[in-house]
């Protein structure tokens, strides 16, 4: 088969990624905005591009139509920044600033200044308040400035009553007021006003700036000193410009510093310094413009000292150098939440004040002020009712009692069905129980009890019936406060709620997250009642709210006593388990496995035989590679011991997993294999045990095959199996993953294979019960089919598989495949983004590397020492290419 026939036919498979990754209004916009804060510019726009086409009506439209145009100017396309920014003007609602600003912007970078002067004057006019006036102002004098008019750019950056004046009077220490003092000291300059320029820089003197602001104040004062005709002046202002100059990394930097001191040396009549200065700006790594103004000033100075051969070798070297010279903004309601959630890290539980003041309640306000500000800028926008559920956490810490609770009926009747509405009604509930309303709480707990949710079931129901009871136990309810109770008995059989109805009460508060309080009722039950049949189970209890409060110690002191003085009874074997295990959570191995083993020699038959033998293989497994071999014949053990429980099967698959640990490939076969035949082995198992077979077969060493990659082969028929079961669900995905995976290790051999690995990872993807592992998993292996690919044809083809290939890494990084609700894959985001900066390196696209591998230092804080390396020697590249401004 031809490689230019393998690219056509998965170039086919691959071209329909982007309708294929589903729609997902806030993923789709959270990928595309992090391509443009990664200066992703050519697919950030793509990606705004496809938002606007497919959420026409979003909230966010505006928004994303104004980072479109910027990701167009960033393009060089500014004249299609100006046509969509003229078109969607009318529908730019509370951006319209943001909107003329940027078609300002664009008009610039089109090289029409009287219209980008319009653009912002128009902004200034028709928003007076807005946040980019100052900006604005700056810009338009800027625009006047590029259209050759100083005059005028000096009249509105002067005018005390102006735009500009009046915005940076409110912050002087802005860069956009300094840029615009900085910008009217030049046109005062230019205008044949040094003197009163020198006046306004002098105003910038106290003022910490950042160095190429600094750079350019101390150009401009040198200009209008020598404009002054102040020689020795200029000389030292130029003088402290190169030592700035040398604290930057661009050698630009410099070499502009030395031009600028040359011009001082020359006007402090010492051309032969001056010249010497030009000839190192002859580098060429230097900027064009930069070695033609050397070679013009050398050749001049020669002819002033009489140099006439030396000038004219200056202009032919120039002729020979120089033959072609030409002479926005984060989303509030992720903001918010990350604020929310840091305040909620240091709030005290159950408090309507944090232990300490300032930056804790400054991040709670800054939160409920981004909250409400989303409310009232995007009240449709389907963010809204989150916000109002966010904002009602705010206003509960607080105990604004009243405003919450308006908050979450807000929320509750906006949100979808599932776990926010549910949070939002549970709330609701607590707000009336809080103000003894508690009729009014039960209905609101109880609206939630028929969700069959898991999350809400599994986090909010037994709560939710936990409060009932106790509202219902205070109002003298009984018959609610039974029905809570029957439900409690009959759907947690398990949970810490399911004791004699005596204590139900108490387990009730214990739950709810007082521990403290519940074990003052069970020891108050024991002194009321000391006679009591239930102490050996009230004393149970009381162990348990130390477990509660994690409170280990108390609670195996308690159990400890508890069988000193209940040997016999029957639940002698449960209350030793829990000494085992409240023990282990004291951090005491050694004394668990003591306590388990013993309870596995005295219990063999007991209900909880197996689970301490579960435990002693795990303490084994936790030791690493020196207790792989006893934690596989333990779990061997129980699968032998107990062979009809329903641990056994998941012990045999235990025992092969830790075989896999210690690399003993043959041995996790065998016992996978033993799994994939028993006839009575539950499916799920059977599935995992595929899984595990599959894996081992393609860990083996070619030397156990005949031919190599053969085992690679076997795996996928392996994983194909896994199909069988359900051919549509998640472990299918997740098969035809891994088939992908060996297929594409076997096109290493056979380049047709390539098209069999994207036909897997294709199926991996677009199927609906796919999870986030899988697809990302899916996205990442037909980048490097596409990537691969492309080393197998000319070059002129390999651009597009290339940026098929970036695209599918850059899907995985920046969640574009996410669907609602759903949180990224840690390992294939890191892999992807791995992917991604290799091949923006492999393509020499060295700003692109930097920004990816600075946004996988800040999601992955443990590779940045590997990171730092690899952005260094990127920046040393880039050093030589960044001219100052």
């Amino acid at each position: 088969m031809q490689k230019g026939f393998i690219a056509l036919c998965l170039t086919a498979w691959l071209a329909w990624l982007p309708s294929a990754l589903g729609q997902n209004e806030e993923a789709d916009f959270h990928a595309a905005a992090r391509a443009f804060e990664d200066e992703q510019w050519e697919r950030a726009e793509r990606a705004l591009s496809q938002f606007v086409q497919q959420y026409p009506s979003s909230a966010r439209r505006p928004l994303a139509i104004v980072l479109r145009a910027q990701a167009l100017c960033q393009l060089n396309r500014p004249g299609a920044a100006v046509e969509l920014l003229q078109q969607e003007l009318p529908g730019a609602g509370n951006l319209t600033d943001a909107f003329l600003y940027w078609l300002g912007e664009a008009e610039l970078r089109a090289q029409n200044p009287v219209a980008a002067a319009a653009a912002f004057r128009q902004l200034l006019e028709r928003h007076p308040h807005s946040g980019l006036r100052l900006e604005a102002s700056v810009n338009e004098a800027a625009a006047h400035a590029a259209a050759g008019d100083w005059t005028r750019a000096a009249e509105l950056l002067g005018d005390p009553d102006g735009a500009f004046q009046s915005a940076a009077r409110e912050k002087p220490a802005s860069e956009p007021a300094v840029r615009g003092q900085l910008l009217w000291a030049e046109a005062l300059w230019r205008t044949g006003r040094p003197a009163r320029a020198i006046e306004v820089l002098q105003t910038l003197s106290g003022t910490s700036l950042p160095a190429p602001l600094a750079w350019r104040r101390l150009w401009l004062q040198m200009q209008c000193e020598l404009a002054e005709g102040r020689p020795s002046q200029a000389l030292q202002t130029a003088t402290n410009l190169a030592s700035l100059a040398d604290t930057l990394p661009s050698p630009i930097w410099q070499a502009r510093s030395r031009s600028a001191l040359a011009a001082a040396l020359e006007a402090a009549q010492d051309p032969t310094a001056a010249a010497a200065l030009y000839r190192q700006n002859l580098a060429t790594n230097l900027p064009p413009d930069l070695q033609e103004e050397a070679v013009l000033s050398i050749s001049r100075l020669a002819l002033r000292q009489g140099q006439y051969a030396q000038a004219a070798a200056a202009l032919d070297e120039f002729l020979q150098r120089l033959p072609d010279a030409p002479q926005q903004a984060l989303v509030l309601l992720t903001l918010g939440e990350l604020e929310l959630q840091q305040c909620l890290a240091q709030w005290p539980a159950g408090s309507t004040a944090p232990a300490t003041q300032g930056s804790v309640t400054n991040l709670l306000a800054r939160a409920r002020e981004r909250f409400e500000t989303l409310l009232t800028r995007f009240p449709q926008s389907p963010h809204a009712p989150k916000a109002q559920l966010d904002r009602g956490w705010c206003l509960w810490l607080t105990g604004q009692w009243d405003a919450a609770a308006e908050a979450f009926q807000a929320a509750a009747d906006s949100l979808p069905e599932g776990y926010d509405r549910a949070v939002a009604q549970f709330k609701l509930g607590d707000i009336a129980f809080r103000q003894r309303r508690l009729s009014e709480a039960i209905a609101h707990y109880q609206a939630l009890l028929t969700n069959s949710h898991p999350t809400i079931r599994t986090q909010l129901v037994q709560p939710a019936l936990y409060q009932t009871l106790r509202a219902a136990v205070e109002l003298g309810d009984l018959a609610t406060a039974a029905a809570a109770v029957e439900r409690l008995l009959d759907e947690f059989p398990d949970g810490h709620l399911t004791e004699a109805s005596l204590t139900l009460q108490a387990q009730g508060l214990a739950r709810h997250g007082d521990p403290a309080a519940a074990r003052r009722i069970f020891q108050s039950v024991l002194e009321r009642f000391p006679d009591t049949p239930r102490r050996p189970e009230l004393l149970l209890a009381i162990a348990r709210t130390c477990e509660l409060e994690r409170d280990w110690g108390h609670a195996a002191e308690t159990y400890r006593a508890w069988l000193q003085q209940f040997s016999t009874h029957e639940l002698a074997p449960q209350v030793e388990f829990n000494l085992a295990w409240t023990t282990y959570q004291t951090g005491n191995d050694a004394q668990a496995l003591q306590i388990f083993t013993n309870f596995v020699a005295r219990y063999p038959t007991n209900v909880l035989a197996p689970q301490a033998q579960w435990w002693i293989a795990d303490y084994y497994l936790r030791q690493g590679p020196a207790g792989y071999m006893e934690a596989e014949r333990h779990y061997q053990l129980l699968a032998q011991t107990w062979s009809d429980h329903p641990l056994a099967y998941e012990a045999r698959m235990m025992a092969g997993r830790v075989a896999m640990a210690r690399q003993a490939w043959l041995d996790a076969i065998g016992y996978f294999t033993n799994l994939t035949s028993d006839l009575n082995c539950p499916a799920s198992i059977k599935v995992q045990a595929l899984f595990g077979y599959g894996d081992a077969v393609r860990r083996l060493p070619p030397s156990n095959t005949n031919t190599p990659l053969a085992n690679f082969e076997e795996a996928a028929r392996i994983f194909a199996k896994i199909l069988e079961f359900n051919p549509t669900n998640a472990t299918a995905a997740r098969a035809w993953g891994d088939i992908g995976e060996c297929y594409l290790q076997l096109a290493t051999r056979d380049p047709s294979q390539y098209a069999a690995a994207s036909n897997a990872f294709h199926q991996a993807f677009t199927l609906p019960a796919a999870d986030v592992a899988t697809r990302s998993q899916a996205l990442v292996g037909l980048g490097l089919v596409a990537e691969r690919l492309a080393g197998l044809v000319p070059a002129p083809e390999q651009r597009p598989l290339l940026r098929q290939a970036m695209d599918r890494y850059l899907d995985v990084l920046y969640g574009q495949h996410l669907r609602a609700g759903e949180q990224p894959d840690l390992f294939w985001t890191r892999r992807a983004g791995l992917e991604a900066a290799r091949l923006a390196e492999a393509l020499q696209e060295w700003p692109r590397a930097l920004r990816l591998y600075e946004r996988l230092r800040d999601l992955f804080p443990p590779l940045q020492p590997t990171l730092d390396k690899r952005m260094d020697r990127i920046r040393e590249r880039l050093a030589a290419e960044s001219p100052p401004s």
